[in-house]
């Protein structure tokens, strides 16, 4: 069963999506409301998030696009995105999947 995962930053490059994924997904727009979109960390080790944005005082969106997914490339996904976590959040385009930096994991 596909899911819908909404994407902003690096994972709508179609090149980063072929590196992770070995091939790229048709995309739709879409809006994440209630959130803000902000990079941790500086320079080559910056990472992009999101945060709710009443945390930083704003009402933000965050503009990115829902591509549909299917379990084998979720699950690649959780393992490329392994700063990341997974979570559920509500788009203009319905409930989705998205990715949120959490730390990088002990190697």
């Amino acid at each position: 069963m596909k899911q819908k995962l909404f994407i902003y930053e690096t994972l709508r490059h179609r090149n980063i999506q072929k590196e992770a994924l070995g091939h790229t997904k048709t995309e739709s727009r879409a809006v994440l409301p209630g959130w803000s979109e902000v990079f941790i960390g500086k320079g080559k080790d910056a990472y992009p998030t999101l945060i709710p944005s009443h945390s930083v005082g704003s009402n933000g969106n965050v503009k990115g696009d829902i591509i549909l997914i299917d379990q084998d490339d979720l699950k690649k996904l959780d393992k490329w995105e392994d700063h990341y976590r997974r979570i559920k959040v509500a788009t203009s385009a319905g409930e989705a999947w998205t990715f949120v930096y959490t730390k990088p994991r002990d190697r």
